[in-house]
């Protein structure tokens, strides 16, 4: 190297180290982040805190942001040569900078792999020696290794290293519980790893919400209170210029409140209603079509020659069984729920469903209609689901989660919103929909003394008609 070039690489490296600016435009020679990345790096070494907590919504590049916080603690290292000495630590101690996630493949995906883009992209790094391996990095001083490293949230397996920086990847999606992975016994895990750094060990929090009670918004609100802590709150169309709240109407027609939680950045509360607007159920519900006289009487209806979706939801003891059906039809371009309806168990308080009822009711429904798909629940009834394959038709077990009731809410705001009638007129379904609670962000479940039985099976018809809509364009037809 030329005298001037490595002059010129030592004033470098001098100014990086202690100005932040300088690490951006000189060392990672990079001039595109947004301001508020910029601003909040630049800010938090320049006020000398030890942990960031950032808020913030999805797509507003939080990700290269940790990985901007990792590369600096690796580049301080890097440039005095002797981490040990200077941090008065004992020779050939390694060094940690990790990224952790609720698992390790997410971890090397988000952060990891935005830190391998900021170390493969700098000349800096590059004549540094070191060895890259999967999820790990590992470069060579003159005293120790320092390792830049992917993990999972297996508190156990965190415990003992001495880190210099650690980087909590979507911290809102840790488990909230008091088990090794549970959200609190790692954070601390990972803050007893900073120890020996004092207040040079920096830990990086950065995550959409999840709920208002959650690990990341009780971090927000201790960052008001502590000199060490930087708290930062933005919704995405306030930190990416890219993106405009307007540019996120679809979202925020398909499902509001996710939309204020993932992109405003305002979770909900620990519990509360899971449809906001209620009403909206109402309006799409297609009073026109028929409703059964009696329990096991099938549905009048026309022979549905799309592809159908049957779902069920088995009883347990003296539960409903809920039933229900759905198909995408090309021409409203929308998931339609022709019927629902529920089995109630006869007699006594130990009363139970006659199953040979139900299945063959299920058989008069395939036989009717164009039934491709019947999902359930866990179903102790073998002979049934021996039975319903027999008619020729897929028989798949899927237990009804956020997801599926995430493609019903979608549905029924998209179709209320268009003016479209996709659901029908089952007063218990009505008020099975209107009474779900969402726990935590995470968890949908019916009050006490409530139900869903029919409910989850309308999500599970929705959710796989929906998922296989291409399948839908042409109808079969039907021999008479």
């Amino acid at each position: 190297m030329k005298e001037r070039d490595l002059r010129t690489e030592m004033k470098d490296e001098i100014e990086a180290f202690h100005n932040p600016k300088k690490f951006i435009e000189n060392i990672l020679e990079i001039d595109w982040l947004y301001d508020w990345q910029y601003n909040t790096f630049v800010d938090f070494y320049n006020e000398d805190y030890k942990e960031l907590v950032a808020c913030v919504g999805q797509r507003s590049g939080k990700t290269l942001l940790s990985s901007i916080f990792a590369t600096y603690e690796l580049f301080k290292m890097l440039a005095v040569k002797k981490p040990n000495t200077y941090y008065d630590m004992p020779k050939g101690s390694d060094i940690y900078i990790i990224s952790v996630a609720t698992k390790q493949q997410q971890a090397k995906d988000t952060v990891f792999t935005e830190i391998e883009n900021r170390i493969e992209n700098c000349d800096w790094f590059k004549d540094k020696p070191h060895k890259k391996r999967t999820s790990d990095y590992e470069f060579f001083t003159d005293e120790c290794s320092i390792h830049v490293r992917a993990e999972h949230s297996n508190s156990s397996s965190l415990a003992g290293k001495t880190s210099k920086c650690v980087v909590l990847d979507e911290v809102s999606r840790f488990k909230e519980t008091r088990g090794s992975r549970g959200i609190d016994i790692v954070y601390d895990t990972l803050n007893r790893t900073l120890t020996t750094f004092g207040d040079e060990g920096k830990m990086i929090s950065i995550s959409s919400p999840l709920y208002k009670d959650g690990f990341l918004m009780r971090l927000l609100r201790y960052s008001r209170d502590d000199p060490k802590m930087m708290g930062v709150h933005h919704a995405t169309w306030e930190v990416n210029p890219n993106i405009s709240k307007d540019d996120l109407q679809h979202e925020f027609d398909r499902d509001p409140q996710a939309a204020w939680r993932d992109y405003g950045a305002q979770p909900p509360e620990s519990l509360e209603s899971y449809f906001k607007e209620p009403e909206r159920i109402v309006k799409v519900i297609d009073d026109a079509l028929p409703t059964p006289n009696s329990e096991y009487e099938l549905p009048k209806l026309d022979t549905i020659s799309y592809p159908c979706y049957l779902a069920g939801d088995p009883a347990y003891k003296n539960d409903r069984f809920g039933i229900a059906m759905a198909y995408f039809d090309p021409d409203m371009e929308t998931v339609v729920v022709p019927f629902a309806h529920a089995f109630e168990p006869r007699g006594n308080d130990i009363a139970e469903i006659d199953a040979d009822k139900v299945v063959e009711y299920i058989t008069g429904l395939i036989d009717q209609h164009n039934v491709v798909w019947f999902l359930t629940d866990i179903w102790n009834y073998p002979t049934a689901l021996k039975r319903i394959r027999e008619e020729g038709v897929m028989v798949e077990q899927n237990t009804v989660g956020t997801e599926e009731y995430g493609a019903l809410k979608e549905k029924i705001y998209m179709a209320e919103k268009n003016e479209q009638k996709i659901l029908p007129p089952n007063e218990t379904l009505i008020k099975e929909l209107k009474e779900l609670e969402l726990h935590n962000g995470v968890r949908i479940d019916h009050p006490k003394r409530g139900s869903k039985d029919i409910a989850d099976a309308v999500a599970n018809a929705v959710y796989y008609a929906e998922e296989n809509k291409d399948n839908s364009v042409e109808p079969m037809a039907f021999v008479i």
